[in-house]
């Protein structure tokens, strides 16, 4: 090796060396992986408060936005459900189960009008569909639907008939074609009105004015009057309760228990604000399953499957979801799938087929990554977790283990190393950094010691 090579060598290994430098490139790893665990601090915070885990693992499907007024599901979409439902099945022999959640009510429009907008009417959203809500009845029958309740209309009563009532305009229009404007129309203008912010989220459940929640007897006769009209035109007396949205506050609360309907699925970090006073955008720290406000408890969707509205390819799709299964069946948690009746409908997606298709894939690939997993339904689950089985399927038998606090520290370190392939990249590339960092400073004393040596030795004669 050249003397000029040489000296290039020892002045990079300098630079390496050097503190400046060793200590910028360990500053950078260690602000990347504050990142990481920011970004999932959500989730990996649930892995250190969890109290419980359930074995065997179960699946639920819930598929949100059912009946209402929407272009209605038809008997043919109901028969390519049945099929792909079928298609798979569980460790028991069981096949897979949807979740389905129901608006059983849409507006009567022709009344409404006659009122002149000042009284709302609605009537049951299968009226003119008797052959989807005979088909309905019969997969719940078969166990391969749950029918739960999604409020008994998904739009804010009082706001809508607030612009019918100002002429605001487009809506007397669409009012008259049988429809709400729901994120398009007219008479789309945000800032024509401050109340319109709420709408582009959609018609939210009546739950929540934008200036003050409503009281605990109208959501109650909401409630009560949509879990009756399910029960006489269905047959079916649902168990579980998903708010439209996920919009509530502690008068849902306190009109679902008056009700009788004691289980609430929502999201995680959704539990509403005390002061029923505030918007429905104000949200408290928690919704999970060792909640329990006024004595509702309930679930958590932790898994999302929403292909209709994903803008990527479908394997990018199932990925994304396999991803949030795989952390649910680690940290050994039910796994709840999100999803929504546009992505099974030929009315409003044109590739039903495709979806359909793409559901029973995922389910496959869910099932070879846990081969003991269960199907069960929402209503099933919570029976499972909080009435110790009560009225449940008997073949289905979950059991939970208590984790101390030791445990829950083993417990969280394991599903966020695990669960969380980026932040063991980050730990890695931390951890070698300072070693590096410990290693330099050594080989700095050493190159200081040589050089001082070095200057001070007395030339040769």
């Amino acid at each position: 090796m050249k003397i000029d090579d040489r000296c290039y060598l020892s002045n990079l290994i300098r630079i390496a060396i050097s503190k400046k430098v060793t200590l910028c490139f360990f500053a950078v790893s260690t602000v990347l992986f504050s990142i990481c665990i920011w970004k999932d601090c959500d989730q990996i915070w649930s892995y250190f408060a969890q109290e419980s885990y359930w074995t065997p693992p179960v699946l639920v499907v819930s598929s949100d936005d059912w009946g209402g007024i929407s272009p209605p599901e038809t008997a043919e979409d109901l028969d390519k459900l049945r099929h792909v439902l079928q298609s798979v099945t569980d460790a028991g022999g069981k096949p897979l189960v949807l979740t389905v959640y129901l608006n059983p009510a849409g507006p009567d429009f022709e009344r409404i009008s006659e009122s002149k907008y000042k009284s709302y009417f609605y009537r049951y959203c299968y009226r003119d569909k008797p052959d989807v809500a005979f088909r309905l009845h019969e997969l719940h029958e078969a166990s391969l639907i749950d029918i739960e309740f999604h409020g008994r209309e998904h739009y804010n009563i009082p706001l809508w008939l607030d612009l019918l009532r100002q002429d605001h305009p487009g809506y007397r229009e669409a009012c008259h074609d049988g429809r709400i404007p729901w994120r398009e129309g007219p008479g789309w203008d945000v800032e024509a009105d401050l109340r319109l912010p709420l709408l582009r989220q959609s018609f939210l459940d009546a739950s929540s004015y934008p200036t003050k929640a409503l009281s605990v007897e109208k959501q109650h006769e909401m409630i009560a009057s949509g879990l009756a009209m399910m029960e006489d035109e269905l047959g079916v007396r649902p168990t579980v309760f998903t708010p439209p949205g996920y919009a509530y506050d502690m008068n849902t609360l306190h009109a679902m228990g008056l009700a009788g309907i004691w289980f609430l699925d929502s999201k995680i970090r959704s539990v509403p604000h005390v002061d029923t006073s505030m918007n429905i955008a104000t949200y408290g720290p928690n919704w999970d399953y060792g909640a329990e406000l006024v004595g509702i408890r309930g679930i958590v969707r932790n898994a999302s499957f929403e292909p209709y509205r994903w803008e990527v390819t479908p394997q990018k799709r199932l990925r994304d979801t396999m991803i949030a299964v795989r952390r649910a069946l680690l940290s050994k948690r039910p796994v709840v799938i999100s999803s929504h009746r546009w992505n099974y409908v030929a009315a409003v997606n044109s590739n039903r087929n495709k979806d359909l298709l793409l559901l029973q894939e995922l389910v496959t690939r869910i099932k070879d990554e846990a081969p003991d997993i269960l199907f069960i339904g929402t209503s099933d689950l919570v029976k499972h977790l909080y009435l110790e089985g009560q009225g449940a399927r008997r073949d289905v038998k979950l059991k939970m283990h208590d984790l101390s606090r030791v445990k829950r520290v083993v417990h969280g370190l394991r599903c966020t190393w695990l669960g969380h392939s980026r932040i063991r990249v980050a730990v890695c590339i931390t951890c070698l950094l300072f070693v590096w960092l410990c290693i330099a400073g050594g080989l700095r004393k050493r190159l200081n010691r040589s050089r001082g040596a070095a200057r001070f030795q007395k030339p040769a004669s």
